[in-house]
């Protein structure tokens, strides 16, 4: 394994955090992203993400040369690691959205012109059911490569969380599939080497469910609660008392509490991405992936509705929203769909409310840089 060169193309948070986790193992490590910013800032061990002891590992792994920084993709690794964003695009002909896999396509035509052979090449980013088999491997047939003979392809998608990543990389099972046995056994062999538990799915398309069924079912769930919230509120009900009432010593379910959405960039997005795979006859009927999406975004705006009828308008009021990132714990500056900055964004266009921002991870030129 530490003979092994391996580059994680895509250096957000879910290619550096398992970029260090690597390098903590001893592999050798080349890392590259298409920002030179994040290049750059990396060489000089400046990190654009929070994690424990992140900078601890990031010295680490640069010192000893184990995590090398590149502007462009090496030819010579034993393994690629896709992590690149699949953002998500609103097709105004469907009125839906669906995911963006632009740079999943790029990224997949450049390494079918540099790779040599017998490359594993790993896919982490999110990608719709069927992509690996229907989109990429087409991509590598154009350039003349044949799976499981010139390359070999897996798909292992990534569930950590943010603000403990690279302790779950060691402890959180790793689910891995690949085109054929070749391609499975080469990355269970990958995973086994820095993992203590590899789960092994049949097919590709099984291991692109699995990513997208884990997030989609936590937003599906904070949405049941979410619509429970706004019931109770017609009825002048507490929702938690009853959430807690209805959760104590029963053993079949644990309801989660109501809260004010869902943020991040995984929740918002797995859902709409997993409602690509629904087949619709009519094309129109939602799906309950998108009713879950619909809840947790109207709640934001239910909870603004209360907030404007307690404090009225006849008098300025200050109002101090707590905590900027998409949440709490584990602790983490990531503000990608932050249910705070909704709520900033609405209610700072009535006049009458002055609006504070406070996060203790956040200075107070953060603040401003942020807002502005």
């Amino acid at each position: 394994m530490k003979k092994n060169k391996v580059c994680i193309i895509g250096l957000g948070y879910v290619g550096l955090t398992l970029s260090l986790h690597l390098a903590k193992k001893g592999v050798e490590v080349f890392g590259f992203d298409s920002n030179p910013d994040i290049i750059n800032n990396l060489s000089k061990c400046k990190t654009h993400i929070f994690e424990k002891n992140i900078e601890k590992y990031l010295k680490t792994a640069v010192k000893k040369k184990k995590f090398i920084l590149s502007h462009k993709i090496p030819n010579n690794c034993d393994t690629y690691i896709v992590t690149v964003g699949t953002p998500l695009k609103y097709d105004k002909k469907l009125k839906k959205f669906n995911s963006n896999l632009d740079d999943v396509k790029d990224i997949s035509f450049k390494l079918s012109k540099i790779i040599k052979k017998n490359t594993l090449i790993i896919f982490r980013s999110t990608l719709p059911i069927g992509t690996c088999r229907n989109i990429i491997v087409k991509i590598f047939e154009e350039n003349k490569l044949k799976v499981e003979k010139d390359y070999f392809l897996s798909f292992a998608p990534e569930r950590t969380i943010e603000g403990n990543a690279i302790k779950e990389l060691q402890n959180l099972p790793q689910i891995v599939a690949g085109f054929g046995k070749k391609s499975l056994k080469k990355v269970t062999i990958f995973f086994n080497n820095i993992s203590n538990h590899v789960v092994q799915v049949k097919n590709l398309e099984a291991a692109e469910m699995v990513k997208l069924l884990n997030n989609s079912f936590r937003d599906l769930s904070f949405a049941f609660s979410n619509q429970i919230a706004m019931i109770c509120k017609e009825y002048g009900l507490n929702t938690n008392d009853i959430i807690n009432s209805a959760n104590k010593g029963y053993p079949r379910n644990q309801i989660p509490l109501a809260s004010p959405g869902v943020g991040g960039p995984c929740l918002t997005k797995d859902p709409y991405i997993l409602d690509e795979s629904v087949i619709n006859s009519d094309n129109k009927s939602k799906s309950i992936f998108t009713i879950s999406r619909d809840i947790n975004n109207k709640i934001v705006y239910n909870l603004i509705d209360n907030i404007k009828k307690l404090l009225g308008n006849s008098i300025k009021k200050k109002i101090l929203l707590c905590g900027i990132s998409f949440k709490g714990f584990p602790e983490t500056k990531d503000y990608r769909g932050s249910v705070t900055l909704k709520f900033y964004e609405v209610l700072k266009k009535n006049k009458n409310y002055q609006i504070y921002l406070h996060d203790p991870l956040f200075t107070n030129k953060e603040i401003v840089r942020l807002l502005n």
